[in-house]
């Protein structure tokens, strides 16, 4: 039997504590129905009148607390957002940030497995990526994750950008061989003013 990424979920909870919630309401509904039968048989009427009305108002309560709790569940399983809100627990899990040529984003909790295989979804499709160590990112509540991209066959390493390294190839240090290049070519927003030019002035 596989662990489980996440021990116990914020969905799982919110539905617990819902749960808890709901027996009690429906304990409370069954004490009122009893003073109502009492109340009925004793010929208090608006009594029995005003403790039916409580229990219409617990039933409409009843249905806004069922809508409170299963939209956000619902949202968070529709959209995959586990690896934001919840901390994965199994160590033989990850995150997984993956982007498909289309350019939609894929958040999900992968399984790793022999040589950092990991196995993620996008588009419905299957999408293997090695995750060679090299590079990953944090979410906010501490999950650790890869980035990848669906033309590639291991993890993104934001450090070694393409677009990146080649600047640095040309250009050196950012600031200096490159600004020089600017004025030489004449590419610069504003002019370069030529400080010895304005003193002799």
């Amino acid at each position: 039997m596989k662990k489980r990424a996440i021990s116990i979920t914020t969905p799982e909870v919110a539905t617990i504590f819902f749960g808890i919630a709901t027996l009690l309401m429906f304990f409370a509904i069954s004490q009122i129905l009893n003073m109502n039968s009492w109340a009925s048989l004793n010929g208090m009427q608006s009594l029995s009148a005003s403790l039916i009305t409580v229990v219409l108002i617990l039933f409409v309560m009843f249905l806004f607390f069922l809508l409170s709790v299963g939209f956000p569940v619902y949202q968070i399983v529709k959209n995959n957002l586990f690896i934001f809100i919840d901390r994965i627990s199994n160590p033989d899990y990850m995150g997984w940030f993956g982007f498909n040529r289309n350019k939609k984003f894929y958040p999900q909790i992968v399984r790793v497995g022999s040589f950092g295989n990991t196995e993620g979804i996008m588009n419905d499709d299957d999408a293997d990526a090695i995750n060679d160590g090299r590079y990953t990112v944090t979410t906010t509540n501490g999950n650790q994750s890869i980035i990848v991209n669906d033309m590639l066959s291991s993890n993104i390493d934001l450090n070694n950008a393409v677009g990146w390294t080649l600047l640095k190839k040309h250009f050196g240090v950012i600031g200096f061989k490159a600004y020089e290049l600017a004025v030489s070519e004449g590419k610069t927003l504003f002019k370069p003013v030529d400080k010895h030019k304005e003193i002799d002035e």
